[in-house]
């Protein structure tokens, strides 16, 4: 089960380059804290406002701070209306 997830993101350099991290908390079906999954993103919005390109990096932790799993990938985004 999903928990709650913190994050924040902010403007990295100048121009259209930003960041963006949060930490989403799991939960086993019995209701004991299972993985926390900590996500980083560098995002540059495209020359118009509608689109971006990305970079994504994340790790799944156990509750004792071990890494399970981590992987990166890019993304893309276009705005729909």
């Amino acid at each position: 089960m999903r928990g709650p997830g913190f994050g924040a993101w902010w403007h990295e350099h100048s121009g259209r380059f930003f960041g963006a991290s949060m930490r989403i908390f799991f939960y086993n079906p019995d209701g004991t804290f299972g993985s926390v999954r900590t996500i980083s993103r560098q995002i540059e919005i495209g020359s118009d406002p509608d689109t971006f390109a990305g970079t994504i990096t994340f790790q799944v932790a156990a509750p004792d701070g071990h890494v399970l799993m981590k992987g990166c990938g890019t993304e893309t985004a276009t705005r729909i209306d």
